[in-house]
């Protein structure tokens, strides 16, 4: 793997001609945590609009021309940063490149019209996304969790932002975000030298980047317990323990953690909430780290708000068994064999590793910090043989030394 520095912007080249398939991504600076009160969404926007509003393919779908070709062009907003990426069979990576190239750097254009097309469409999904229970409940979590940090800025932004974004504050925000630095990340077999060639002559990086990042506070966790009302959503529990950013060493142990709580039908609250005492649905854990802290996110459903006083008091007393006695060494030994398969699945798939290596080199997260290593499979192994049964049991004694809180969503009684 070899990375490049242009003007303190970094192309990562992760060559495997074993694969037949070329993945890219170009990750930006610009994600909800960056955003002032009057931008909030602006970040989500601004990726719809990249993919949607071009001077060079305005008469013809970029996307259209891409699965033309077999293959997708995909774009994503998070709390961080954003990332638009695609994928091909490795004779057409050039045009992938040059493709995206052209709509995220070289001819953006947001027409008014595109604009006002793309504001009807996010306040659509808006729509959907509050009328789905369950991610009204985690986001009403997350708010309250992360109270007063950005953190805590909505991905989508609100009705009220989307409507009053005009065409001169959405390129204002995105030439800042151009100041910033960019990654592209590169996977799967190409030819190194004829894409570099590309890049450097389309000249995207011909000034330096402002490379001073916005700081941030550590996040100050809220403890809450909050149970809402709500007419015809459903019932929906969300329990939150504060976890760790990414740049911690005990984050690995996290991920342990997520998956032996909430991974799949038989783990552990899954078995005792649903197999034993049918008070739920489905219950799904979900770990998020950034850079100024994390959580560790719990969500289920019942089908009887009659049910919820008694899910959480059993949330209460796995968490206080966990505490004092551990964990046992079967459930240990069938998440550490899930890790692994994880692991391995992932290592597979050269779009996932484009993904993950293009996000760690854009937020600076050291690789030392994390078990996988993805051109060393044999260290990665070693690693995880590290994680033992005796070390997980010591960390999950000071994990669950603070308090969980939680978010609950019911029908009116």
């Amino acid at each position: 793997m070899r990375v490049l520095s242009i003007n303190n912007n970094r192309i990562i080249l992760n060559k495997n001609p074993n694969y037949k398939t070329v993945s890219v991504g170009f990750f930006l600076n610009m994600g909800s945590k960056f955003e002032q009160e009057e931008e909030s969404g602006i970040s989500h926007f601004i990726e719809h609009m990249l993919l949607t509003s071009n001077l060079k393919y305005h008469k013809t779908s970029t996307r259209q021309i891409v699965e033309d070709l077999g293959g997708f062009i995909n774009a994503f907003t998070t709390k961080e940063f954003t990332c638009i990426h695609g994928k091909v069979i490795s004779e057409y990576s050039e045009i992938l490149v040059e493709i995206l190239i052209d709509i995220i750097i070289k001819y953006p254009a947001f027409k008014q019209e595109d604009i006002e097309r793309e504001k009807n469409v996010i306040l659509n999904e808006i729509q959907s996304f509050n009328n789905n229970g369950m991610h009204v409940c985690q986001q009403k979590l997350l708010k309250n969790l992360f109270k007063g940090h950005p953190l805590s800025n909505e991905i989508l932004g609100n009705r009220d932002s989307i409507r009053k974004f005009n065409r001169e504050q959405l390129i204002e925000y995105y030439l800042e975000t151009l100041n910033r630095e960019i990654v592209i990340c590169i996977t799967g077999d190409f030819d190194e030298e004829r894409i570099i060639d590309i890049i450097n002559k389309k000249d995207i990086f011909n000034s330096k980047k402002n490379i001073t990042p916005r700081q941030f506070n550590k996040v100050i966790y809220s403890n809450f317990n909050i149970i809402k009302y709500h007419s015809n959503l459903g019932n929906y529990i969300s329990f939150a323990l504060p976890g760790y950013s990414y740049h911690e060493i005990d984050t690995v142990y996290l991920s342990f953690l997520t998956c032996i709580l909430g991974y799949g039908s038989t783990s552990l609250l899954n078995r005792i909430l649903r197999d034993e005492m049918g008070l739920i649905y489905n219950l799904n854990a979900y770990l998020h780290t950034y850079n100024e802290g994390g959580a560790l996110i719990i969500s289920t459903t019942s089908n009887s708000a009659s049910n919820i006083d008694r899910i959480i008091s059993i949330f209460g007393e796995v968490i206080e068994r966990l505490k004092n006695r551990g964990l046992d060494k079967k459930d240990f030994d069938r998440v550490h064999s899930i890790i692994k398969s994880q692991i391995l699945f992932k290592t597979e798939n050269p779009h996932d590793i484009m993904l993950e290596l293009g996000r760690n080199e854009l937020l600076g997260i050291n690789n030392n910090r994390s078990i996988v290593d993805y051109n060393n499979l044999n260290k990665t192994m070693e690693n995880l043989k590290e994680i033992t049964y005796e070390y997980f049991c010591d960390f999950l004694k000071k994990f669950f030394e603070q308090p969980f809180s939680y978010y609950g969503l019911l029908n009116e009684k």
